[in-house]
């Protein structure tokens, strides 16, 4: 009686096993968890050269730069006016008002005329590009008048009066009035009844140079005031 072969049986005999393993090619293992000493040397080389690069990149000196273009210094040499021979203060000068008295009848506003006028002699020889002198004294037709500032070679200039500065004469204020009006002189009046006030002080100088531009005055030089001689020394007795 023949034996049947069992079914569902799926473990191979020991031959077949071994045919098996003989016939078919071992398969490569995976990869090694870490990687060889060969493969660390070649990382840690490309590492560092990228590491050599950068640091070379880092610490190279920038390309050179074009000069930067340099300022144009101005060669325009225009005046803007002088006081006295000097040029002109970058700032304009100031003048303070205060309050006095009180004390037996009303207090009243006070200020220095010399500020006063340092002020406005600075506005005029600015707005009018003028060449203001202080003080200047004027001979016209043989009577004196002293003008607070006055430009000769232009024919330009202002008296300035309040309550500490008394005002003209009738006799000189008459000679000048005819003189403005004959075209010789272009003379700026201001009296100043109550505290002087900046603006209003530049308002009226804008308006008088622009009125003065308009129709300038003559040309020609004025005669000055002859300086009077000093005193005589006396000698030893």
């Amino acid at each position: 009686m023949k034996k049947l072969p069992i079914v569902g049986s799926t473990k191979p005999s020991p031959a077949a096993a071994q045919r098996e393993l003989s016939a078919k090619p071992v398969r490569a293992a995976s990869g090694p968890e870490f990687p060889t000493r060969d493969q660390a040397y070649r990382a840690a080389g490309v590492i560092g050269g990228a590491s050599l690069l950068a640091a070379g990149l880092a610490n190279a000196a920038p390309p050179p730069q074009p000069p930067a273009p340099q300022a144009q210094v101005a060669t325009s040499t225009g005046e803007s006016g002088s006081v006295d021979g000097q040029p002109l203060t970058p700032n304009r000068p100031k003048f303070k008002v205060w309050r006095e008295g009180g004390g037996i009848g009303p207090s009243e506003d006070m200020w220095s005329p010399a500020d006063v006028e340092a002020f406005i002699n600075w506005t005029l020889a600015r707005e009018g590009t003028l060449a203001i002198q202080s003080n200047y004294k004027l001979d016209i037709s043989g009577t004196t008048v002293k003008l607070d500032g006055f430009d000769p070679a232009r024919n330009v200039g202002y008296i300035y009066t309040d309550q500490m500065n008394p005002p003209l004469g009738a006799a000189e204020r008459a000679k000048l009035d005819g003189w403005v009006k004959d075209g010789k002189l272009a003379v700026l009046f201001l009296d100043i009844r109550r505290a002087p006030d900046p603006a209003t002080l530049q308002g009226k100088v804008i308006k008088f140079v622009a009125a003065a531009a308009k129709a300038p005055p003559q040309s020609t030089r004025l005669p000055v005031a002859p300086t009077p001689p000093p005193p005589a020394k006396k000698g030893k007795q």
